[in-house]
């Protein structure tokens, strides 16, 4: 998902409705920063209309656990460190759902699931372009492991990363964690 933000600009009367039903608008510090949120074909249209601002990644820290599956996705910066959410959910349901938003131009991605059979992981590098809106994916590394292989080691799943993935363990293992979460109502891997 994509975030165009736009300094100076009030959207008025049937252009604001128009817009507010397709995309997630919000303005900011008084009105003066439009901020669209959503599908990125959706939000490319919009900046063809309102030109001027800049593309930034809006990514969620989502997912859990239901009785014998799950899944998460975790994100991270480029380095494999935690990063400080632009929004966490607190209210509502929350269950198995979005947690924690995070912007930025380049972000890390951790997905991970679970099932009766394996856990699965994989690691994407995510860069969007401030003046056109495209977002380029690195797959890092992605991976399967049964799980015969992590009761065989108390319950851990031991694994190597590669060199360039290595600062990743932590997101990993947090992913991980996530999607075996029971109805997972919190953000995992955030810095506080």
């Amino acid at each position: 998902m994509v975030e165009y933000v736009l300094k100076g600009t009030r959207l008025r009367g049937e252009e604001y409705h128009k817009w507010w039903w397709e995309l997630d608008t919000k303005y900011l510090a008084g009105g003066e920063v439009l901020v669209a949120r959503g599908d990125q074909e959706k939000v490319l249209e919009f900046a063809r209309s309102y030109p001027g601002g800049r593309f930034r990644l809006a990514v969620w820290e989502e997912g859990g656990s239901m009785t014998m599956t799950g899944q998460a996705q975790v994100v991270a910066g480029l380095d494999g460190k935690p990063l400080r959410p632009a929004f966490v959910i607190r209210k509502g349901e929350r269950a198995c759902s979005r947690h924690a938003l995070f912007t930025g131009r380049r972000l890390a991605t951790v997905w991970a699931s679970r099932s009766r059979d394996s856990k699965d992981f994989s690691i994407k590098k995510l860069e969007c372009d401030p003046v056109t809106g495209n977002v380029e994916v690195a797959v890092l590394h992605s991976a399967s492991y049964p799980v015969a292989v992590s009761c065989r080691s108390g319950g851990r799943l031991e694994f190597d990363l590669p060199p360039e993935a290595a600062c990743f363990l932590p997101a990993v293992q947090a992913a991980l964690q996530k999607a075996a979460c029971y109805h997972c109502r919190r953000p995992h891997y955030i810095c506080s």
